[in-house]
């Protein structure tokens, strides 16, 4: 009985060139796969770190007084609402 040579691991010997071309392609999507998770990671990343900025003045904002003219106009409008 003839006994083959070991072939290294992710490798396909030499009688099957399309099983060698299949697993290029295959280990060529796995690394595209995985820059895609690196890139998305770091666009959340990214994202969150936006919004821990702008988070301080969105509440500042939501608590903020209205200027005095804003005040008014509202009270007009409010009064005109309540002589109909």
């Amino acid at each position: 009985m003839e006994r083959r040579a070991a072939t290294p691991a992710g490798t396909a010997r030499a009688e099957d060139p399309g099983l060698s071309e299949s697993r290029h392609e295959e280990r060529l999507l796995r690394v595209k796969a995985k820059r895609y998770e690196q890139i998305v990671a770091a666009l959340i990343s990214a994202k969150g770190a936006e919004i821990r900025q702008i988070e301080p003045f969105a509440v500042r904002l939501a608590e903020a007084v209205p200027a005095e003219s804003v005040r008014s106009q509202r009270k007009s409008t409010l009064l005109a609402l309540s002589l109909f």
